[in-house]
């Protein structure tokens, strides 16, 4: 696969555009360059040709390497882990007491649906904060 370097002019305002494109060959490069923007005529199209290196490298942005989350996010998982471990808590407590706050003792379907679902929410959260990576 090879990177063409489409230059156009755009139908707004006359400029000279380019686009790059990922392709076999320069027919493909068209073809994938009209998927991306669809509004270009093809005698609107100057040329198709791959980029020197200088122009390659300027175009593509690398990924950064580094793979640790930012404090913000640790601190939001930090938060998703306790709202988890309170959500397992009462949902734990809802499903051993399903007549909590009632006053018969006849178990409330009600309740016992409410616990269950908090538990696995909790569970969940805590899987997401506590995850091996």
């Amino acid at each position: 696969m090879k990177r063409f370097k489409v230059q156009y002019n755009s139908d707004e305002d006359g400029n000279l555009q380019e686009k790059f494109v990922v392709a076999k060959t320069k027919e493909k490069a068209l073809k994938a360059f009209h998927i991306k923007v669809p509004n270009v005529e093809s005698q609107d199209i100057l040329s198709i040709d791959e980029p020197n290196d200088n122009e390659s490298h300027a175009a593509v942005s690398m990924p950064s390497n580094s793979q640790s989350p930012s404090l913000s996010e640790d601190k939001d998982k930090a938060v998703l882990g306790w709202v988890g471990i309170a959500s397992v808590l009462i949902g734990g407590f809802v499903l051993v007491n399903p007549t909590a706050g009632g006053e018969s003792n006849v178990a409330n379907f009600h309740m016992l649906t409410i616990g269950e679902t908090l538990s696995i929410v909790g569970a969940i959260f805590i899987a997401m904060q506590w995850r091996p990576r």
